[in-house]
């Protein structure tokens, strides 16, 4: 990839909404096919990489004072891909307002018909009006509709990852088109979608269409950072451009990604001319159009301020704004974009309406085609963005001048692709072919509304009707929890490693004995020999990152030793317990740390197979005992593996007493839906079937029947 990218928006009449009022406007060109189809032929000759279109799902009021969106962008972006070649098309689509299975299928397709060419721009709806043409009463909050769309997006991509590439295989001797094989269902149950799959095709060119995400609030950076291939993104100045662009890529690198697998694309508004002084002059001409009463109101309200304290001239300043962005504002993005301005010093509205392009919040430039380069060279060079999305402040003027004065301009300067290099969009944005994934993914728990939730309460019991009453991105995060035993490439590094045991030494442990050591193991060859001795479970070797939680008495020993001190309890069961039970509560703290940075991990009990041999490999001292590994690293996308039901809550939630006629009343359908998600995943038997066999005598113990021998010669004979 040459430079940086360039995707055009083809909002019609521009991004002043209302310059359809100056005299040379058509009102109606943004129904007109034929202009739509110019701009594109525009478009491709100066090689920009895609056009764009935004979407809405209702008509709002402001039709009374400027054409709305328009057009559907899937049939309008669709057409004009098929009379170009090579330019990209993003389409708008909510994940609040569509099902993933049809969305899916829908850009799958597209993906074919261009040979490459389909991204989809997920939003998730801030417009109130979408909710009563989809037949609902109300129109769900943000954090709804972020948890809509992170597991809406998981079973999207899953969807489109369902074929393996060699599942056709036309064999006209035989008759066989296809291996059954290879194609894979989903079966997701959660808390919004059921869905099994697979699609009716297989992949497209780009093995997925271009995902690109828009969204400033903790939920949409959690969203970008798991899924996004470009976020499309609002900043007023260089250091909040670099600041977002800096936590995308933190966020991407958290979820088990590159950073560079993600793209940020900043918006900007473009007014250019031949020369800065007709360009001034246009600007004018723009700001005259401007309902600026109504558009005051709507900044002001977005802001959290009171309505009707503000007029237009009337000076804001950072002591005026709330401490924190509205929960209710339309765009946390262009708040925040907005609130650095006046951060800087007092703006009035008018000044932040101009600046933000007419209320649209994003930068505006304005100049001559050198002027609008140098603008773009300073700004990517100063690491703010990937690239550009260009928004016309007149498209009818500015996408044609943009396109025929300034791109040449950032060809000769080397900025920008002279030719289409690749056929695909993917290629051209220089992405990687996406990595393919069959298990549901782990949600991360973010901070603030909007958090992700993928595997929600349904998921954990295999109940499509089960529902909790709260919840917080705490709980979530602990509900989508699954034991990974395939991990990838990525390294766990010391930071994380050291963050995961300070958050194991936060638990609320049970004693003040801290009775407990974690022994990190990376050497492959003595992580294989462990695996060895945990019943060869070949994951063991595979993690990068093998954890041994110790019930360490030693240490208090050695203290007693050097002070000349007794020691006696040591040698109980209730210390043993005390020792275990601790270990146990600061191992499960390091889990959940571990899943909010993008890691995987399973436990480990056969580790206790042969705790003499452990003790020796890992030289542990007297009175110290390995109680469980963990095993940890990021988790690998080709798992077939998902959130395993648990027993029904009634089943071990008593209220006073314990009612056990009850509680054991559930077990039967426990075993059916328990039953269902072992034979989706290739595993034999239901829970009680399970159980009985584990427990059944000595002989089904692995040898942990000698553990008690085993405790006594380790120095914790727990009498």
């Amino acid at each position: 990839m040459t430079g940086f990218h360039l995707n055009l928006s083809l909002m019609t009449p521009g991004h002043f909404r209302h310059a359809w009022r100056l005299p040379h406007a058509d009102p109606l060109a943004y129904l007109d096919i034929d202009h739509f189809g110019r701009l594109a032929r525009i478009a491709e000759a100066a090689k920009i990489d895609a056009i764009f279109l935004g979407d809405g799902p209702a008509l709002r009021g402001e039709i009374e004072e400027a054409p709305g969106t328009g057009l559907d962008p899937l049939v309008l972006l669709g057409h004009l891909a098929a009379t170009t070649r090579n330019l990209g098309v993003v389409i708008t689509s909510s994940t609040t307002y569509n099902s993933p299975y049809n969305l899916a299928r829908r850009f799958q397709a597209l993906d074919h018909v261009t040979r490459g060419r389909a991204a989809v721009n997920i939003v998730t709806t801030g417009t109130p009006a979408a909710a009563a043409n989809f037949g609902l009463t109300a129109h769900p909050d943000k954090q709804t509709r972020y948890r809509r769309a992170y597991e809406f997006l998981d079973v999207a991509t899953r969807l489109w990852d369902g074929w393996d590439p060699e599942a056709i295989v036309a064999d006209k001797s035989s008759g066989r088109y296809a291996d059954l094989a290879r194609i894979h269902q989903i079966d997701h149950v959660g808390e919004f979608f059921s869905v099994a799959g697979p699609l009716p095709v297989p992949a497209g060119p780009q093995g997925r269409p271009v995902i690109v995400q828009a969204g400033g609030s903790p939920g949409g950076l959690a969203l970008a950072g798991t899924f996004a291939d470009v976020v499309f993104t609002v900043a007023q100045t260089r250091s909040a451009a670099t600041a977002f662009r800096d936590e995308i890529r933190r966020r991407a690198a958290s979820a088990g990604r590159h950073p560079d697998d993600v793209k940020v694309s900043l918006g900007v508004v473009v007014l250019v001319a031949a020369t800065e002084e007709e360009a001034r002059h246009r600007e004018q001409q723009l700001y005259a159009t401007l309902p600026i009463d109504r558009l005051t109101a709507a900044l002001t309200r977005n802001l959290g301020l009171p309505d009707g304290v503000y007029g237009p001239d009337d000076p804001i300043t950072v002591d005026d704004l709330p401490d924190a962005i509205p929960g209710d504002a339309f765009s946390a993005g262009f708040s925040a974009a907005t609130r650095a301005l006046i951060a800087a010093g007092p703006r009035t509205p008018r000044e932040l309406v101009q600046r933000g392009a007419g209320g649209s919040g994003h930068r505006l430039l304005v100049g001559s085609a050198e002027q609008v380069a140098d603008d773009l060279q300073g700004w990517y060079e100063a690491g703010t963005a990937d690239g550009f999305t260009v928004m016309p402040a007149d498209t009818s003027v500015d996408l044609e001048n943009f396109a025929e004065l300034v791109v040449p301009i950032l060809q000769r300067r080397g900025l920008f692709q002279r030719e289409y290099r690749h056929p695909t969009l993917r290629a051209r944005l220089g992405l990687p072919l996406p990595r393919r994934q069959r298990s549901p993914r782990t949600a991360t728990p973010v901070p603030g509304n909007g958090g992700p939730e993928l595997t929600s309460v349904a998921a954990r019991y295999g109940d499509p009707a089960a529902t909790l009453g709260v919840a917080t991105d705490t709980i979530r995060g602990q509900l989508a929890h699954r034991s990974v035993r395939r991990f990838g490439p990525r390294a766990v590094t010391d930071d994380e490693l050291t963050a995961l045991v300070a958050a194991a030494q936060s638990a609320a442990t049970s004693s003040n004995l801290q009775p407990w050591s974690v022994v990190a193991v990376r050497d492959p060859a003595r992580r294989a020999r462990l695996a060895a001795l945990a019943g060869n479970q070949g994951f063991i070797a595979q993690a990068p990152l093998f954890l041994v939680w110790i019930a360490d008495l030693g240490r208090a020993h050695r203290l007693a030793d050097r002070g000349g001190a007794p020691l006696a309890a040591t040698d109980y069961l209730e210390s043993t317990l005390i020792g275990f039970v601790d270990t146990a509560l600061a191992a499960q703290n390091a889990v959940v740390a571990a899943e909010s940075l993008g890691l995987g991990t399973v436990f480990v009990g056969a580790i206790r197979n042969h705790p003499e041999q452990v003790a020796a490999e890992l030289a542990l001292p007297p009175h110290a005992v390995a109680t469980f590994g963990l095993a940890v690293g990021a988790p690998d996308p080709a798992e077939r593996a998902g959130v395993k039901p648990r027993l029904p809550l009634d089943a071990v939630l008593h209220r006073e007493r314990y009612d056990a006629d009850a509680a054991d009343g559930h077990i039967g359908t426990y075993d059916k839906r328990l039953g269902a998600y072992n034979a989706r995943y290739g595993l034999p038997g239901t829970w009680s079937d399970r159980l009985l066999a584990r427990l059944r005598g000595p002989e089904s113990m692995a040898g942990r029947h000698r553990l008690r021998e085993a405790l006594a010669r380790l120095g914790l004979p727990s009498r």
